[in-house]
This record gives C-alpha cells, structure tokens and sequence, in this order.
C-alpha cells in the first residue's frame, strides 16, 4: 500500500502556499508586482489595509483573492462589504461576476448577484454596511473579510 500525497493532495498544497500560482493557473490572470504584494499580505497575515491610488487593481486582485480562498479553503467563508450596495454590486462583485463566468467551470459554486453558495457552511456573499447586521453571526474556521472602499466604512 502505498504512502503519500496525490498529484492532486500536492498542487492544492502548492496553491495554498502560492495563491499567486491558482490566480495565474486557474483564473487565468496575469499579476504585476503591485497584485502580488497584496496578495502575499493578504495571504501572511491576519490584517492588511491596502492604501494606494486610484485605478491599481485594488479591487480586481481583491476579487481574485476572494474567489482563491473561497476555491482553495473547503467549509470556508468570504464576506465582503463597501460602503454602499451600489459599491459592492458594481465594484468588487462586478469583478468576482466577471472572474466566475470566465472560469466558473472549474470553480466551485456559481457566482449570484452578491453571493456565491458552494455548501450551506461554504459560501461568499456582499453586502454594505449601510446593513450592517448582515454581518452578524458569522462563524468558521476560515473566514476571510475583505472590505472595499474602506475609507466611506463606518
């Protein structure tokens, strides 16, 4: 009987070490050296705040972290969140839209309008703190926040 890791057990292990690799291999993105900072950031430590310029994917790599975690933790949870429903529709939840039906047939779940639902304890959802007890009661082992525009949250 043989021991060890499967070719599959070892590139999920791959991705979770280096996110960096799923987002180019399985969303088909290219990443510059300002994506890959936040997403080592991202990756490494329980906070990080991302304070930059207009127009440098903040949002776009944002989303592609989102999708990653989601896709690479089982029975995990993203919530993501901006100041107005407008915001988190037409920004963050544009782009993770976008990140599914380009790849969604090799993703878990379906992208809804704000959510994606994989399992009733593995999902991701949007919403704006404009209703804020959207956030309450969130509960797992790996959840993982990711709040747009920060700068309009209460």
């Amino acid at each position: 009987m043989a021991t060890g890791v499967t070719a599959n057990q070892k590139k999920l292990l791959d991705y979770i070490r280096y996110p960096e690799t799923f987002i180019k291999e399985q969303l088909d993105i290219e990443i510059w050296s300002g994506m890959q900072l936040i997403i080592d950031t991202v990756w490494h430590n329980e906070y990080t705040t991302v304070r930059a310029c207009h127009g440098i994917s903040k949002t776009f790599v944002a989303a592609a972290i989102a999708v990653t975690f989601l896709n690479l933790f089982p029975q995990s949870i993203v919530i993501t969140t901006a100041p107005t429903g407008r915001q988190v529709e037409k920004l963050l939840w544009k782009e993770i839209g976008a990140i599914y039906k380009k790849c969604g047939g090799h993703l878990y779940g379906h992208s809804l309008q704000l959510n994606v639902k994989i399992a009733p304890d593995w999902f991701m959802m949007g919403f704006s703190t404009d209703n804020q007890t959207s956030a309450e009661g969130v509960h797992a082992s790996r959840v993982l926040w990711i709040l747009d525009e920060a700068k309009g949250l209460p």
